[in-house]
């Protein structure tokens, strides 16, 4: 029912936001996935996060602590996908993941932290969907991701900043180092068409 106007603009969107390109005249298809852009991204999101969360953290309130305990409550009450079919898991987790790490950072006061914040993580959920999706790590292989937001929510809570970035900045790299397993493990990269 939609008609190619607004099909266009929503492509053209996304291209400007690097999670598609154009083709020229033969149209669109997803941006593809690299290791060194996951690094990339991962610096950012180190650099971008660790000076927000600093930020939030010398003016955060109450209730930006209130949302804090609620996220890591819900991240920690879902179950990352036993299944690599179980698409409706992997959605739901990245939700409530997404939730979180929004939840550090929008107490920092400044719209644009919170935006460009924003677009980095859908950048690292592209990386981190195939992951989720296709993992094959033994089970020791596998982080514990609930006591790591736990113990980055405790560190935001008493205030200690140089403890929750540092934590925050392991957390973040600890998972590209993960995807770089996962990318050094496969044959090639994942498509992502």
């Amino acid at each position: 029912g939609l008609g190619l106007s607004p099909l266009r603009e929503a492509l053209l969107r996304l291209d400007t936001e690097g999670l598609v390109r154009s083709e020229g005249q033969r149209g669109f298809e997803v941006a593809p996935v690299s290791l060194t852009e996951l690094q990339d991204i991962t610096r950012a999101r180190i650099c971008l996060d660790s000076a927000a969360l600093t930020q939030a953290m010398a003016v955060g309130d109450a209730d930006w602590e209130a949302r804090i305990i609620a996220a890591n409550h819900r991240l920690g009450r879902t179950v990352l996908p036993a299944d690599p079919a179980d698409v409706e898991a992997a959605r739901e987790w990245e939700d409530r993941h997404r939730d979180f790490h929004q939840a550090l950072i929008e107490g920092c006061g400044s719209h644009w932290l919170v935006r460009l914040h924003r677009q980095l993580m859908d950048q690292s959920e592209r990386y981190r969907q195939f992951r989720l999706l296709h993992r094959r790590e033994a089970p020791a292989q596998v982080r514990d991701i609930v006591a790591e937001h736990a113990e980055i929510t405790e560190a935001v809570l008493s205030r200690d900043s140089a403890r929750a970035v540092n934590l925050l900045a392991k957390h973040l790299q600890d998972t590209a180092d993960a995807m770089g397993r996962f990318f050094s493990a496969s044959t090639r990269a994942p498509q992502a068409r």
